[in-house]
């Protein structure tokens, strides 16, 4: 495999990563808050009132668990590496892992944008 093809399917990757995260958040703040949803009802998805609000959904709810992960997926740009200050090394590995394809996928841009500019 060629590295222009790699470039190019890392970066494909990397976007995708990014569409996850926006379409995510797009979802899950739509979603409903615990005040204006009954507990009891477990049919459902809803905005917790916990100290770190997330999203949990009812076990009525088809795919309750992949559904939970999808809405609380954009949240571990802001939860993971808080969860790292227990040690320097942890935090900087959690950060690295989730940042990494944003900022590659924003060198790409760049380049990309550069290259036209040339041309």
């Amino acid at each position: 495999m060629s590295k222009e093809l790699a470039y190019k399917i890392a970066t494909y990757a990397c976007a995708a990563y990014v569409a996850i995260i926006l379409f995510s958040f797009l979802a899950s703040i739509q979603l409903p808050n615990f005040h204006d949803f009954s507990p009891q009802q477990r049919s459902g998805c809803y905005w917790t009132n916990a100290m770190v609000g997330y999203v949990e959904c009812g076990s009525d709810v088809l795919f309750h668990k992949w559904r939970r992960l999808f809405f609380n997926f954009w949240m571990m740009f802001v939860y993971f590496p808080l969860l790292g200050l227990t040690g320097w090394l942890e935090g900087f590995a959690i950060a690295l892992a989730i940042y990494a394809p944003v900022v590659f996928l924003v060198y790409s841009l760049f380049r990309r944008a550069n290259r036209i500019r040339n041309n």
